[in-house]
């Protein structure tokens, strides 16, 4: 299972279940961590507030990962508020029907994308 954390979940939580991060910067006052949970294939990005609160989590998919992995993080990342709409679009980008998903949901916003080396990209921020 990939672990999807939403904005607003602190940076010790993540830290706590996820460890040290692959890569670790700042800029503009905004911490953002890096986690090659699996090389090549899962990649995980967290931006965090100067509180260390989280506005943004990402997650990048390689092509062949299980569809139930990306869903199961997607709606990690939403905290459990998904919908029926934005999972269509999850499948849509995954299949290749769409290179690109926008959406809002309660106090989220955020994108599914497909990207130049043909992996899908999920961001959501508050």
């Amino acid at each position: 299972a990939v672990p999807g954390f939403a904005p607003g979940d602190s940076a010790s939580q993540v830290r706590n279940r996820l460890g040290t991060p692959s890569q670790a910067s700042t800029i503009n006052g905004y911490q953002t961590d890096v986690y090659s949970l699996v090389p090549n294939r899962v990649q995980l990005g967290y931006v965090y507030d100067q509180d260390d609160e989280m506005v943004q989590s990402e997650v990048t998919f390689s092509a062949g990962v299980d569809r139930l992995v990306m869903r199961t993080t997607l709606l990690g990342m939403l905290d459990g508020r998904s919908t029926r709409e934005i999972e269509q679009g999850l499948e849509a980008v995954r299949r290749g029907e769409q290179n690109r998903f926008d959406f809002e949901s309660r106090d989220f916003v955020g994108s599914i994308e497909r990207n130049a080396y043909d992996h899908v990209h999920i961001y959501v921020q508050n």
